[in-house]
């Protein structure tokens, strides 16, 4: 801290640590913000160098350029599975691969910005809009 009357310096201060609540991530309501601190939900964070897993641990790796596993439902009857590739494009760095409902759901980044894919299908998605689909027995999703 320099003022014209003080000079004070502070060294191993942790300043976001004591913000932790104050500073929170815009795009999560609180309740699920919340969830994660306290450790009721777990989050998967995938990078193209590292990988933080559900229980929090952080492993360096290097994300290859075919589709990976990144989450499923490891029950007999699976009912999600998520991969990512690396990507060689300049505007995002990852392509998702979503199979969930008996759907397949592709983000895919392109010069102007993410192409979506339902069920094989390139689809316009607006922004804050939840995209729908229904499946065969016209029961709808929404993603």
């Amino acid at each position: 801290v320099h003022t014209d009357l003080m000079h004070s310096h502070y060294e191993n201060v942790d300043v976001l640590k004591n913000l932790g609540m104050a500073l929170r991530n815009a795009r999560l309501p609180m309740s699920q913000m919340f969830a994660i601190k306290a450790g009721f939900v777990g989050i998967c964070d995938v990078a193209p160098k590292a990988v933080v897993t559900f229980d929090n641990v952080t492993m360096s790796t290097d994300l290859p350029t075919c589709y990976t596993l990144i989450s499923a439902d490891c029950s007999p009857t699976p009912r999600y599975a998520v991969f990512a590739k690396k990507t060689t494009g300049p505007s995002l760095p990852l392509a998702v691969k979503i199979y969930a409902g008996g759907h397949t759901l592709e983000l895919n980044p392109v010069s102007s910005g993410v192409e979506v894919k339902a069920n094989e299908k390139v689809v316009k998605v607006d922004n804050n809009k939840p995209y729908v689909l229904s499946d065969k027995d016209n029961v709808i999703q929404y993603i």
